[in-house]
Protein backbone atom coordinates (compact mmCIF):
# COMPACT_ATOMS: atom_id res chain seq x y z
CA UNK A 1 0.00 0.00 0.00
CA UNK A 2 1.43 3.35 -1.04
CA UNK A 3 2.16 6.07 1.48
CA UNK A 4 -0.47 8.87 1.62
CA UNK A 5 0.69 12.09 -0.05
CA UNK A 6 -0.05 15.79 0.40
CA UNK A 7 1.28 17.65 -2.65
CA UNK A 8 1.25 21.42 -2.33
CA UNK A 9 2.89 22.37 -5.62
CA UNK A 10 1.17 19.95 -8.01
CA UNK A 11 -0.51 21.81 -10.87
CA UNK A 12 -4.17 21.22 -11.67
CA UNK A 13 -3.14 19.81 -15.06
CA UNK A 14 -0.76 17.27 -13.50
CA UNK A 15 -3.44 16.35 -10.98
CA UNK A 16 -5.98 15.59 -13.72
CA UNK A 17 -3.40 13.82 -15.88
CA UNK A 18 -2.76 11.24 -13.16
CA UNK A 19 -4.81 8.15 -14.11
CA UNK A 20 -3.55 5.79 -11.40
CA UNK A 21 -5.72 7.27 -8.64
CA UNK A 22 -9.50 7.68 -8.82
CA UNK A 23 -11.12 11.05 -8.22
CA UNK A 24 -14.65 11.89 -7.08
CA UNK A 25 -15.72 12.12 -10.73
CA UNK A 26 -14.94 8.45 -11.28
CA UNK A 27 -16.63 7.44 -8.02
CA UNK A 28 -19.80 9.33 -8.95
CA UNK A 29 -19.91 7.53 -12.29
CA UNK A 30 -19.48 4.17 -10.56
CA UNK A 31 -22.30 5.07 -8.18
CA UNK A 32 -24.59 5.29 -11.23
CA UNK A 33 -23.40 1.92 -12.53
CA UNK A 34 -20.23 0.06 -13.43
CA UNK A 35 -21.09 0.55 -17.08
CA UNK A 36 -20.93 4.31 -16.53
CA UNK A 37 -17.64 3.92 -14.64
CA UNK A 38 -15.97 1.86 -17.35
CA UNK A 39 -17.14 4.22 -20.08
CA UNK A 40 -15.87 7.24 -18.14
CA UNK A 41 -12.48 5.64 -17.47
CA UNK A 42 -11.97 4.36 -21.03
CA UNK A 43 -13.37 7.16 -23.17
CA UNK A 44 -11.05 9.63 -24.83
CA UNK A 45 -11.06 12.63 -22.54
CA UNK A 46 -11.31 16.14 -23.96
CA UNK A 47 -10.57 18.91 -21.51
CA UNK A 48 -13.60 20.95 -20.50
CA UNK A 49 -12.16 24.27 -21.62
CA UNK A 50 -11.76 22.90 -25.15
CA UNK A 51 -15.50 22.35 -25.36
CA UNK A 52 -16.98 25.52 -23.93
CA UNK A 53 -16.23 28.78 -22.20
CA UNK A 54 -15.54 27.99 -18.57
CA UNK A 55 -16.96 30.59 -16.19
CA UNK A 56 -16.99 28.32 -13.13
CA UNK A 57 -13.28 27.44 -13.08
CA UNK A 58 -12.35 31.01 -13.93
CA UNK A 59 -14.37 32.33 -11.00
CA UNK A 60 -12.82 29.86 -8.59
CA UNK A 61 -9.36 31.11 -9.59
CA UNK A 62 -10.43 34.75 -9.31
CA UNK A 63 -11.98 34.21 -5.88
CA UNK A 64 -8.99 32.34 -4.48
CA UNK A 65 -6.62 34.91 -5.95
CA UNK A 66 -8.37 37.58 -3.90
CA UNK A 67 -8.39 35.72 -0.61
CA UNK A 68 -5.07 33.87 -0.94
CA UNK A 69 -3.11 36.67 -2.64
CA UNK A 70 -2.22 34.53 -5.66
CA UNK A 71 -2.21 35.28 -9.39
CA UNK A 72 -3.74 32.11 -10.86
CA UNK A 73 -6.53 33.87 -12.80
CA UNK A 74 -4.15 35.90 -14.98
CA UNK A 75 -1.91 32.87 -15.54
CA UNK A 76 -4.60 30.34 -16.43
CA UNK A 77 -7.43 32.33 -18.06
CA UNK A 78 -7.77 34.05 -21.40
CA UNK A 79 -10.51 36.36 -22.64
CA UNK A 80 -11.94 35.41 -26.03
CA UNK A 81 -12.25 38.70 -27.90
CA UNK A 82 -13.35 38.41 -31.55
CA UNK A 83 -12.23 41.97 -32.22
CA UNK A 84 -8.64 40.66 -32.05
CA UNK A 85 -9.12 38.15 -34.88
CA UNK A 86 -6.28 38.33 -37.45
CA UNK A 87 -8.50 39.12 -40.48
CA UNK A 88 -10.42 42.14 -39.29
CA UNK A 89 -12.15 42.61 -42.64
CA UNK A 90 -13.62 39.07 -42.52
CA UNK A 91 -16.01 37.26 -40.23
CA UNK A 92 -15.03 34.66 -37.66
CA UNK A 93 -15.83 31.88 -40.18
CA UNK A 94 -12.87 32.68 -42.44
CA UNK A 95 -10.14 30.04 -42.50
CA UNK A 96 -7.50 32.17 -40.79
CA UNK A 97 -9.93 33.46 -38.16
CA UNK A 98 -11.12 29.90 -37.49
CA UNK A 99 -7.53 28.74 -37.02
CA UNK A 100 -7.00 31.62 -34.59
CA UNK A 101 -10.16 30.72 -32.69
CA UNK A 102 -9.23 27.03 -32.44
CA UNK A 103 -5.74 27.90 -31.23
CA UNK A 104 -7.38 29.63 -28.26
CA UNK A 105 -9.97 26.95 -27.59
CA UNK A 106 -7.38 24.18 -27.85
CA UNK A 107 -4.86 26.00 -25.70
CA UNK A 108 -4.02 25.30 -22.08
CA UNK A 109 -6.08 28.11 -20.55
CA UNK A 110 -9.68 28.52 -19.40
CA UNK A 111 -11.55 30.62 -21.95
CA UNK A 112 -14.13 33.27 -21.07
CA UNK A 113 -16.06 35.86 -23.08
CA UNK A 114 -15.20 39.53 -22.75
CA UNK A 115 -18.69 40.18 -21.35
CA UNK A 116 -18.10 37.52 -18.69
CA UNK A 117 -15.40 39.66 -17.08
CA UNK A 118 -18.19 41.91 -15.78
CA UNK A 119 -20.08 38.86 -14.48
CA UNK A 120 -16.99 37.50 -12.74
CA UNK A 121 -16.33 40.82 -11.05
CA UNK A 122 -19.95 41.06 -9.87
CA UNK A 123 -19.72 37.54 -8.44
CA UNK A 124 -16.47 38.41 -6.70
CA UNK A 125 -17.96 41.62 -5.30
CA UNK A 126 -20.87 39.68 -3.79
CA UNK A 127 -18.39 37.45 -1.98
CA UNK A 128 -16.30 40.40 -0.84
CA UNK A 129 -19.37 42.15 0.51
CA UNK A 130 -20.50 39.16 2.60
CA UNK A 131 -18.92 39.27 6.07
CA UNK A 132 -19.37 35.53 6.68
CA UNK A 133 -17.74 34.67 3.36
CA UNK A 134 -14.81 36.94 4.19
CA UNK A 135 -14.32 35.19 7.53
CA UNK A 136 -14.71 31.74 6.00
CA UNK A 137 -12.25 32.26 3.14
CA UNK A 138 -9.78 34.43 5.03
CA UNK A 139 -6.53 32.82 6.22
CA UNK A 140 -7.06 29.63 4.24
CA UNK A 141 -4.38 27.17 3.10
CA UNK A 142 -3.23 27.09 -0.50
CA UNK A 143 -4.91 24.39 -2.59
CA UNK A 144 -3.34 20.94 -2.13
CA UNK A 145 -3.68 17.57 -3.87
CA UNK A 146 -4.28 14.53 -1.68
CA UNK A 147 -3.46 10.91 -2.60
CA UNK A 148 -4.18 7.81 -0.49
CA UNK A 149 -5.40 4.21 -0.58
CA UNK A 150 -8.73 3.04 0.80
CA UNK A 151 -7.93 0.26 3.27
CA UNK A 152 -11.12 -1.77 2.78
CA UNK A 153 -11.25 -1.87 -1.02
CA UNK A 154 -7.61 -1.24 -1.88
CA UNK A 155 -8.68 1.48 -4.34
CA UNK A 156 -6.25 4.38 -4.78
CA UNK A 157 -7.96 7.74 -4.42
CA UNK A 158 -7.20 11.40 -4.97
CA UNK A 159 -8.95 14.66 -4.22
CA UNK A 160 -8.22 18.38 -4.41
CA UNK A 161 -10.51 20.43 -2.12
CA UNK A 162 -11.07 24.03 -3.19
CA UNK A 163 -10.44 25.55 0.24
CA UNK A 164 -8.85 24.08 3.37
CA UNK A 165 -8.65 25.67 6.79
CA UNK A 166 -6.51 22.93 8.32
CA UNK A 167 -6.07 24.70 11.67
CA UNK A 168 -9.86 24.85 12.04
CA UNK A 169 -10.55 21.41 10.46
CA UNK A 170 -12.80 23.02 7.84
CA UNK A 171 -13.25 22.31 4.10
CA UNK A 172 -15.08 24.64 1.69
CA UNK A 173 -16.21 23.67 -1.81
CA UNK A 174 -16.94 26.50 -4.26
CA UNK A 175 -19.96 26.01 -6.53
CA UNK A 176 -21.17 28.43 -9.20
CA UNK A 177 -24.86 27.98 -9.98
CA UNK A 178 -27.91 29.49 -11.66
CA UNK A 179 -29.75 29.67 -8.35
CA UNK A 180 -28.51 29.59 -4.77
CA UNK A 181 -32.08 29.56 -3.44
CA UNK A 182 -32.00 26.76 -0.83
CA UNK A 183 -34.50 24.39 -2.46
CA UNK A 184 -32.92 24.91 -5.91
CA UNK A 185 -29.40 24.34 -4.61
CA UNK A 186 -30.54 21.25 -2.72
CA UNK A 187 -31.70 19.80 -6.05
CA UNK A 188 -28.28 20.55 -7.55
CA UNK A 189 -26.60 18.84 -4.60
CA UNK A 190 -28.64 15.70 -5.26
CA UNK A 191 -28.41 15.84 -9.07
CA UNK A 192 -24.62 16.22 -9.18
CA UNK A 193 -23.97 14.01 -6.13
CA UNK A 194 -22.06 16.63 -4.18
CA UNK A 195 -22.30 14.54 -0.95
CA UNK A 196 -20.12 11.81 -2.49
CA UNK A 197 -17.56 14.42 -3.50
CA UNK A 198 -17.68 15.90 0.01
CA UNK A 199 -17.23 12.50 1.66
CA UNK A 200 -14.18 11.75 -0.50
CA UNK A 201 -12.63 15.14 0.31
CA UNK A 202 -13.17 14.58 4.04
CA UNK A 203 -11.75 11.07 3.80
CA UNK A 204 -8.68 12.38 2.00
CA UNK A 205 -8.06 15.16 4.50
CA UNK A 206 -7.99 12.65 7.38
CA UNK A 207 -6.27 9.76 5.57
CA UNK A 208 -3.34 11.94 4.47
CA UNK A 209 -3.00 13.71 7.80
CA UNK A 210 -3.95 17.11 6.41
CA UNK A 211 -6.44 17.34 9.29
CA UNK A 212 -6.89 15.09 12.33
CA UNK A 213 -10.62 15.26 11.66
CA UNK A 214 -13.09 17.38 9.70
CA UNK A 215 -15.38 19.43 11.92
CA UNK A 216 -17.23 21.44 9.28
CA UNK A 217 -17.88 21.13 5.56
CA UNK A 218 -19.42 24.00 3.60
CA UNK A 219 -20.58 24.65 0.06
CA UNK A 220 -20.14 28.25 -1.07
CA UNK A 221 -22.81 28.77 -3.76
CA UNK A 222 -22.42 31.81 -5.99
CA UNK A 223 -24.98 32.73 -8.63
CA UNK A 224 -23.79 33.36 -12.19
CA UNK A 225 -26.47 35.93 -13.00
CA UNK A 226 -27.96 39.04 -11.39
CA UNK A 227 -28.40 39.73 -8.56
CA UNK A 228 -25.40 37.39 -8.02
CA UNK A 229 -26.53 36.14 -4.63
CA UNK A 230 -24.02 34.23 -2.57
CA UNK A 231 -24.99 31.67 0.05
CA UNK A 232 -23.04 29.39 2.38
CA UNK A 233 -24.56 25.96 2.99
CA UNK A 234 -23.31 23.68 5.75
CA UNK A 235 -23.26 19.97 4.97
CA UNK A 236 -25.38 18.59 7.80
CA UNK A 237 -23.29 16.18 9.88
CA UNK A 238 -26.40 14.00 10.20
CA UNK A 239 -25.87 13.17 6.49
CA UNK A 240 -22.12 12.55 6.63
CA UNK A 241 -22.39 8.90 7.61
CA UNK A 242 -24.82 8.15 4.79
CA UNK A 243 -22.59 9.84 2.19
CA UNK A 244 -19.55 7.99 3.51
CA UNK A 245 -21.45 4.71 3.32
CA UNK A 246 -22.31 5.39 -0.33
CA UNK A 247 -18.63 6.00 -1.05
CA UNK A 248 -17.52 2.77 0.61
CA UNK A 249 -20.21 0.72 -1.12
CA UNK A 250 -19.16 2.20 -4.46
CA UNK A 251 -15.45 1.56 -3.85
CA UNK A 252 -16.17 -2.07 -2.95
CA UNK A 253 -18.24 -2.36 -6.14
CA UNK A 254 -15.35 -1.02 -8.23
CA UNK A 255 -12.99 -3.48 -6.59
CA UNK A 256 -15.26 -6.38 -7.63
CA UNK A 257 -15.45 -5.15 -11.24
CA UNK A 258 -18.24 -5.84 -13.72
CA UNK A 259 -19.99 -3.90 -16.45
CA UNK A 260 -23.69 -3.84 -15.58
CA UNK A 261 -25.87 -0.79 -16.15
CA UNK A 262 -28.80 0.28 -13.99
CA UNK A 263 -29.89 -3.34 -13.65
CA UNK A 264 -27.30 -3.75 -10.89
CA UNK A 265 -29.74 -1.83 -8.68
CA UNK A 266 -32.39 -4.50 -9.21
CA UNK A 267 -33.33 -7.02 -6.52
CA UNK A 268 -34.25 -9.78 -8.98
CA UNK A 269 -32.35 -11.93 -11.46
CA UNK A 270 -34.10 -10.36 -14.45
CA UNK A 271 -32.74 -6.90 -13.72
CA UNK A 272 -36.23 -5.38 -13.57
CA UNK A 273 -36.63 -2.39 -11.25
CA UNK A 274 -39.90 -1.42 -9.57
CA UNK A 275 -40.20 2.32 -10.10
CA UNK A 276 -40.66 4.42 -6.97
CA UNK A 277 -42.54 7.64 -7.70
CA UNK A 278 -40.80 10.70 -6.20
CA UNK A 279 -42.46 12.42 -3.25
CA UNK A 280 -43.10 15.60 -5.23
CA UNK A 281 -45.36 13.63 -7.60
CA UNK A 282 -47.94 13.44 -4.82
CA UNK A 283 -47.81 17.14 -3.97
Amino acid sequence: MKKPLILKDLSIDDYHNDKEYLSASSIKEAHKSMKHFNHYRNEVKVDTFKLHFDLGNAFELLLLDYFQKTNEFNDKCIVFDESKRPEQDKGITSKLNQEWKQSILNGDKYVIFEKDVVTLNEMLYSCQADETVRKLLGNTDKQVSLFWTDEESGIQLKTRPDVNKSKANVIVDIKTCDSAEPSDFARSVAKFNYPIQAAIQMRGAVATGLMPQVDKYYWLAVEKKAPYCVQIFEFDQMDWEFADMLVQQTLNKIAKGGNKGYSEKSYNDLGIITLQLPKYYYE
